[in-house]
This record gives C-alpha cells, sequence and structure tokens, in this order.
C-alpha cells in the first residue's frame, strides 16, 4: 500500500502499523475502526493503547521520533537513540547551509529515511528485540539512508563536489565511532563517488 504521503510505503499493507499510518494519514485517527481504502480484515479496528503517539506511525523525518517513539515502544532496551536525534538535527540545521536544491533535497530525504526505517519496528507485530533494533541503529540504517535515491532520481554522487565534501567531513565529526566502523563500505562509496 502507498499512503497519500509521498514518503510512505509498505511492504504489507496488512500489518497494523501500516494501517495506522493509512488511518494517521488520511483520516487523522489512530483508533477506532478502519476506514475501506485502508482495511485489510472486514471488521478490524485499530489500537491506540499502545503508548506510542499516533505521529510516531507518520514519515515526517521528525527528529524527536527516535527518543519519544522507540523509547515509547522499546522500554525494555538500553537505547542510545542519541545519535540517530543528534544526526537528524544535524540535517535541519545543515538544511539551512546549502543553497543547492539537490543537495537539500537528498538530505530531506536522508531524515525521513531514517524515521521510515523504524517505523515498522513500532508495530508490535513486527517481534524485533532489542539486539535487532541495536543492529538497525547503526549500519544497517545508516547504509540505506545514506544511499537513498531522492524522487528526481538524485543519490549522494549526483550532488555539487563541495556539498558532497562538507556532508562527508560533517559525518566523520557527528557520526560515533561504532557507526562509522560499521558503514566502512558506505563511507567509501561516498568518497569514491
Amino acid at each position: 500500500m502507498q499512503s497519500t504521503a509521498p514518503h510512505v510505503q509498505c511492504a504489507d499493507s496488512c500489518r497494523s502499523y501500516c494501517i495506522l499510518s493509512c488511518m494517521a494519514e488520511k483520516y487523522g485517527n489512530h483508533s477506532g475502526e478502519i476506514s475501506a481504502d485502508c482495511i485489510c480484515d472486514p471488521g478490524e479496528t485499530t489500537d491506540a493503547a499502545s503508548g506510542i503517539p499516533s505521529w510516531c506511525f507518520l514519515t515526517q523525518g521528525r527528529c524527536d521520533f527516535f527518543s519519544t517513539c522507540l523509547e515509547s515502544r522499546f522500554t525494555n532496551c538500553t537505547l542510545n537513540t542519541t545519535g540517530l536525534s543528534a544526526q537528524c538535527e544535524w540535517i535541519s540545521d545543515a538544511l539551512n547551509n546549502f543553497s543547492n536544491c539537490s543537495t537539500k533535497e537528498w538530505m530531506r530525504e536522508v531524515r525521513i529515511c531514517f524515521q521510515s526505517f523504524f517505523i515498522s519496528s513500532l508495530d508490535s507485530e513486527a517481534n524485533t528485540n532489542c539486539s535487532d533494533l541495536t543492529s538497525m541503529m547503526t549500519s544497517e540504517s545508516y547504509d540505506q539512508c545514506l544511499r537513498v535515491t531522492t524522487a528526481d532520481n538524485l543519490d549522494f554522487c549526483d550532488l555539487d563536489a563541495d556539498d558532497k565534501a562538507r556532508i562527508r567531513s560533517s559525518f566523520i565529526v557527528t557520526f560515533s565511532s561504532d557507526v562509522l566502523s560499521s558503514i566502512v563500505d558506505t563511507m567509501t562509496w561516498m568518497e569514491t563517488c
């Protein structure tokens, strides 16, 4: 299913996180009856009792997603969401420092990708455990999101050379050593393209 928002796609439209996204985006509802265009199973209802705010199921690129949504869902895990939150904040701040529209669009896509990457883990049916989440918070999400392609088919390699150099050097400064050591291939790709 693809929702009305440009960035939300679900591999399995019958998963509760996808139904919740559809209802929240199209109708502003996070509980109750499901509209026909979001439903998989007649008579199905959504459950807002998870304690996770409804905005968590929308890909808005909010930087508080990591501390609010992931920590609400994974209360039994010791999460270090600080790195992802800081990177998101850096991207948000950096958008004002780049004048090239392609660079800004790519950076917005990266920010949204990080949030999208974790939305399915909020689903109680996902069976994501603490170890899975820790892995997702390092190499998996960074490898996927730094290689993101915009709607205009632009990726990091298509950006202005000066912007690429600034982005790479800032990542080296802002990423933790754990993240950097887990994404060596991606950083090499960013260096050579």
